[in-house]
């Protein structure tokens, strides 16, 4: 449980590296060099290995879905 956690938490700050070098290579390149596109592909193809991986946990008993409940 600990493990499909971790594993999720660190695809996630991957997405958002990627998401902050791409921001950063398209104000300081004006977009005009690839390393933005290669960024901005790194962040899609991460995303695609999260939602996988949230299935197949999912599929193994890793993870519960649970409701949202209100407090009180």
């Amino acid at each position: 449980m600990v493990l499909a956690k971790l594993i999720v938490i660190t695809i996630f700050l991957g997405i958002l590296a990627s998401l902050g070098s791409a921001m950063f290579y398209l104000v300081r390149d004006d977009g005009k060099s690839g390393r933005t596109l290669k960024a901005l592909t790194w962040r899609i193809g991460l995303s695609v290995v999260l939602f996988l991986s949230l299935f197949v946990a999912y599929a193994f008993g890793l993870i519960q879905p649970h409701g949202i409940s209100p407090a009180g």
